[in-house]
């Protein structure tokens, strides 16, 4: 087999993408206890009361299944009557919206069948986008909405967006 990654960080999970096939698989874990850290005998990793350094697998070690749809773009642009749903594998989607079945036209493109309600910051409306794709499942709350610049100013569905902001000092 080929290596999949290195990593020694104690302070964050290591995630790997395993490329597999069906069938039986062998995963081999090379832990290397080689003194590339250069501790001495005062080092809380290295001394008579840790009786070694403090290398190795700590914590707990899973193999999940990865859900393909974690990795769907969805595009709800306002106006509109259609969403984009991209999907990086080229996965055939089945989509809802609130309950009601979306129609696919195309690879990518899904018409809802009536025209959403905007987002905006005063009401912020979300939808309940569910995906399916074999037997994976995602919902995802959407809200429709387009953002633009013209010059300097920020536009949310052709309204102006104001940033508000707290003036603080710290001394």
């Amino acid at each position: 087999g080929a290596p999949i990654g290195t990593c020694d960080s104690l302070g964050t999970p290591h995630r790997y993408r395993l490329k597999t096939g069906a069938g039986r698989h062998l995963l081999e874990i090379e832990v290397d206890n080689a003194g590339r850290y250069g501790f001495t005998g005062n080092s809380h990793g290295w001394g008579h009361s840790t009786q070694g350094k403090w290398h190795g697998i700590f914590g707990r070690m899973t193999l999940q299944e990865r859900n393909p749809l974690d990795e769907v773009q969805v595009f709800a642009p306002y106006p509109t009557e259609t969403i984009r749903i991209l999907s990086p594998e080229g996965l055939k989607i089945e989509a809802s919206l609130d309950g009601h079945g979306l129609t696919a036209e195309g690879s990518d493109i899904y018409r809802i069948g009536f025209t959403p309600d905007p987002w905006s910051e005063f009401h912020p409306r979300l939808y309940r986008l569910e995906l399916r794709s074999g037997s994976f499942h995602r919902t995802v709350r959407i809200g429709f909405r387009t953002v633009r610049r013209d010059g300097n100013r920020l536009f949310i569905n052709g309204r102006p967006l104001w940033v508000r902001s707290m003036r603080s000092r710290v001394f």
